[in-house]
Parts: C-alpha cells; sequence; structure tokens
C-alpha cells in the first residue's frame, strides 16, 4: 500500500499536526507501506529526503517562519502543492492519500482525486474544523467554510483525533445539511477517531524520578489558544520561591507575556526559552515536576502525551481533548479554563506534595504506554484500507486487529 501523506507543515516546521504525520509516517512505514509526504520547502531544507523509510517531498511556497503559517503562505502551498501533487502520485504509485487539516492540505488532496482518482481521508486536527476558537476564528471559518465543506464531502471520510473534535465535526455538517435543507443522511460521510500516540521509547522518564524542587513546564506555540496569560496570572498567585516556570515555544503572544511577567513582579521565576529541539524537550521535561496546560481549546494536545510518557503529571484545563487524556486525580489535575485562581490551587496543591507528583507521573507514565504510534497507524490503515477496498486492511499479522 502506497500512501501519500499532505501537510503544510512537517518538522521542522510547524507543532502538533506537523509532528503527528512525521510518526504516523515512521509507523506506516515500520507496517511495510510505501510513505511519501507532500509538505513546504522553507530556508534550506533540501527538496528531497527520506527519513526513517519516509520520502520527504518539499515544494517552494511561501513560509517566512518556522514556528507558524499565515493565510497567504497556506494559499500559497495549495498552489504549489497542486501542481505538483500529481507526478508525485504517479512517481510513487500512490493508492491513496490522507490529508492532514481539511485546509490546507485538503484542496491538494481534491486535486490529486480529480486528476487521477485518487481517493482520499481528511484528518481534523483543530483548528481546521468550523466551531473551533469560535471567537478568535469566527472569520476565518465563515471565509473557507465552503472549501471545507466540499474537501470534507469529497473524501472518503473524516478521522478525527479526539471525541470532543469529532463532535464539533457533527455540528458543523448539521449546520451545513440545515442551510442545504438536505437530510443529516443526504451525505454519507464517515467520521472517526483515531487519537494521537507518543513515542514511549524516546519520551522516558527522568532516571531516580521527577526532581524535589518545583518546577512547571509549559510546551506549545505562545498563542491566544493557550491562554499562557491565565498561567501567568495563576503562577503571580503562588506564594513566593515557590519553583521556576518554563516556557518552550514561541509565537505572537510572546512580547506581551513577557510585559505581563514583568508587571506581576515574577520575571526571575519565568524562563521563556523559545523552541527546542526534540531532545532537549524530552531533557525539559525529564528536569520539570509537571506540565502545565493552560488552553481555551485543543483537538488532542501531543504535548500531554510527552509529558505522560516521561512520567509527570499533569495540570490542564478541562477542553475537550484534553479531558481524553488526563484523568482527574489519577494522573493530573483539570480545571476550568479562564479561571487563574483554580489554576494557582491545582498547582499550589502539587508543588507542596512531592509524593503525590510522583505517584500522578507513574499513573501517567502507564496511560501513555498504550498510546504509541505504531497502534496509532495499523487503527489507520484498518480504517482507511477497509473502507477503500471493502474489505480487511492488506497488513500482515497482528497490525489487522489492534485499536
Amino acid at each position: 500500500m502506497n500512501l501519500l501523506l499532505i501537510n503544510y507543515e512537517y518538522p521542522p516546521l510547524g507543532g502538533g499536526a506537523g509532528n503527528a504525520t512525521r510518526e504516523i509516517g515512521r509507523a506506516l512505514a515500520s507496517l511495510g507501506c510505501g510513505v511519501t509526504v507532500l509538505t513546504t520547502a522553507q530556508g534550506d531544507l533540501p527538496l528531497e529526503e527520506e527519513q526513517d523509510g519516509v520520502l520527504v517531498r518539499r515544494v517552494r511556497a511561501l513560509r517566512r517562519r518556522r514556528d507558524r503559517s499565515n493565510p497567504l503562505e497556506m494559499l500559497s502551498f495549495i498552489s504549489a502543492a497542486s501542481r505538483q501533487v500529481a507526478s508525485l502520485a504517479r512517481e510513487r504509485s500512490v493508492d491513496r492519500s490522507l490529508a492532514f487539516m481539511g485546509l490546507p492540505s485538503g484542496p491538494v488532496a481534491l486535486e490529486l482525486k480529480r486528476r487521477l482518482g485518487i481517493p482520499y481521508w481528511t484528518l481534523l486536527r483543530g483548528g481546521d474544523v468550523p466551531g473551533f476558537l469560535p471567537e478568535q476564528m469566527a472569520l476565518y471559518h465563515r471565509l473557507s467554510g465552503p472549501w471545507i465543506q466540499r474537501v470534507w464531502h469529497e473524501s472518503e471520510g473524516l478521522i478525527a483525533n479526539s471525541v470532543g473534535l469529532r463532535r464539533l465535526a457533527e455540528a458543523s455538517l448539521h449546520r451545513a445539511y440545515s442551510r442545504q435543507r438536505r437530510p443529516p443522511g443526504a451525505f454519507a460521510l464517515k467520521l472517526a477517531v483515531v487519537p494521537n500516540g507518543v513515542d514511549t521509547g524516546r519520551f522516558i522518564p527522568a532516571q531516580g524520578g521527577l526532581p524535589p524542587r518545583f518546577g512547571a513546564l509549559f510546551v506549545g506555540r505562545l498563542s491566544a489558544q493557550k491562554a499562557c496569560d491565565d498561567l501567568l496570572a495563576a503562577w503571580g498567585a503562588l506564594p513566593r520561591k515557590q519553583g521556576t516556570l518554563t516556557l518552550v515555544g514561541d509565537g505572537p503572544e510572546r512580547a506581551a507575556l513577557q510585559r505581563q511577567a514583568a508587571a506581576l513582579h515574577i520575571a526571575d521565576e519565568v524562563d521563556f526559552l523559545g523552541w527546542r529541539p526534540k531532545d532537549e524537550l524530552v531533557r525539559l521535561y525529564q528536569g520539570s515536576s509537571c506540565l502545565v496546560l493552560p488552553s481555551l481549546c485543543e483537538g488532542m494536545p501531543n504535548v500531554v502525551l510527552e509529558a505522560m510518557a516521561c512520567g509527570l503529571p499533569v495540570v490542564a484545563t478541562a477542553v475537550e481533548g484534553t479531558e481524553e487524556l488526563v484523568s482527574e486525580g489519577r494522573s493530573g489535575f483539570l480545571v476550568p479554563p479562564s479561571q487563574p485562581r483554580a489554576l494557582a490551587e491545582a498547582l499550589s496543591r502539587l508543588s507542596q506534595d512531592p509524593g503525590s507528583r510522583q505517584r500522578l507521573g507513574e499513573e501517567g507514565r502507564r496511560l501513555a504506554e498504550s498510546r504509541d504510534w505504531t497502534s496509532v497507524a495499523r487503527v489507520l490503515l484498518r480504517i482507511t484500507c477497509g473502507r477503500a477496498a471493502g474489505g480487511e486492511c492488506p497488513v500482515p499479522g497482528d497490525a489487522q486487529g489492534r485499536g
């Protein structure tokens, strides 16, 4: 089975969706699939290279920054990738494609289907679903809605990375059906859920357990979605000399967050590290006491799985996606979004109880061990191959039945 994975972001570009594309591609290759990735070129990245059995083909498009992209750059990727996708599919004998995110990857998969009849599945990751972050993304979803619906309806089905995201997609479909005055069954569109995985061989607990001195870690894009302003407000409410707060990542809110830390007189307790490579990120997890994620909305955050695999307890907001990973009182604590006081109370509770931190972290590691990327790839193959071929996925051994 030869598969084409389409994503405008692929490491070192982008965040969670790009990382998931890479890990799924590697796992699919390990299961015997021919895997090609079509993504964006940027800077001195090679236009073609092989990584762990995966051929990565990059197209020249507008892309100024590695950590984020704007709508014009996304349109540039659609144009450049659509011109090359058919020849790449012929060259690699592609059987079907997986579009990571309805936009901007979906139109490229749609173009491939239009020209060569190759079917595709749409993998939903969060911001590509209307209704996600409604206050911040309402205009974007209103303008892109017709394209999103077309990509969805031309695909073999939708695969969300969380139950909450599937519900959001169902609600969007229902609104579209209502506007078109069509019954809900007018489109026989399959919606499935395949959660993210984690590399439990790479992300491992530190020898000797969690450090005795309390230190909290945030990993992610510094954007309004992640609500790091709430995190800083919570940290400022803690007793002084409680420990250190480390923020790994970059984004449009960084300067404002640094000003906020100074205004709260906690600048000497907060480290803004920017993006860090994976190997260094593992060491940062291992040197921390907990992961904190104050997001307003999530698809399914990879960083939570990575932290749990490293034996960290998690303090996070109770939003869909995160709720499916963190077990309240067993692997961490969940608090309502946009409530810094509740976040501060949970952090204070953890900071004062090293034994609880160790116990919660050990349970998180056990939960993470059940979510390896190979299992994710097997489930994806069973869904996508079974739907297109009308039978069991043609993968040998136990790859057919797990998940």
